[in-house]
């Protein structure tokens, strides 16, 4: 009888850890809000005129460095005139997929900069859609 019970529980416990959401979403396409225009920036582009400004909205297209595999509620874009572009994805309001690394990706948003810590600037994007290719 404990032997059957410690099965149910293991068993219930790897149905429950692999019935994620995030596992059954596309892995190219619309996130958030929809993508009105594709015309976008490149990651080095908005590194640049950020240099001269604190805030800008618009549409940036890179190549997906890194994401978050727990929450999918960030990503970096490559650069390569330096550190990744930080997204963030405005207020949690989607999550992204899992298996986007390398993946072509347009983000709609507003970029900040923002002093870390340690005095460096730093961008940081904040997603309201992403579109990935």
């Amino acid at each position: 009888m404990k032997n059957l019970f410690l099965t149910a529980i293991v068993l219930f416990t790897l149905i429950s850890c692999n019935n994620n959401p995030r596992k059954s979403l596309p892995q190219t396409g619309a996130f958030g809000k929809t993508l009105a225009d594709t015309a976008a920036m490149t990651t080095e582009q908005l590194m640049d005129v950020m240099t001269l400004t604190t805030e800008m909205k618009g549409n940036v297209e890179g190549i997906i460095d890194e994401y978050c595999k727990g929450e999918g509620c960030w990503l970096t874009l490559k650069n390569s005139k330096g550190d990744p572009l930080m997204v963030e994805i405005e207020d949690k309001a989607f999550v992204l997929p899992y298996d986007i690394n390398g993946k072509v990706a347009i983000i709609s948003g507003t970029a900040i900069t923002d002093t870390t810590e340690d005095g460096r600037i730093e961008v940081v994007m904040f997603a309201d859609g992403v579109l990935i290719k």
